[in-house]
């Protein structure tokens, strides 16, 4: 156990996150601008920018979501 977290989740959540860079850079391969947005305990997949021309958001992008309490985005 680290941190209170058991070795087999910490194990499941690198391999699920491995999988979601993979199948990432496969999207790339055909849409280079599609991309992951982190917001408000949801995880959005983009087919492009979050913001329009404009600089504002735009939800016009979003292909899927799925909320996931206890995530966050930002810096360090």
């Amino acid at each position: 156990m680290q941190k209170g977290v058991k070795e087999k989740d910490i194990r499941d959540f690198e391999r699920y996150s491995l999988k979601i860079k993979s199948i990432m850079d496969r999207i790339n391969k055909y849409n280079q601008e599609a991309n992951i947005y982190v917001a408000e305990n949801e995880v959005y997949l983009m087919g492009s920018s979050v913001y329009d021309s404009n600089g504002s958001p735009s939800q016009d992008n979003i292909v899927t979501s799925i909320h996931i309490g206890r995530i966050d985005g930002g810096g360090w």
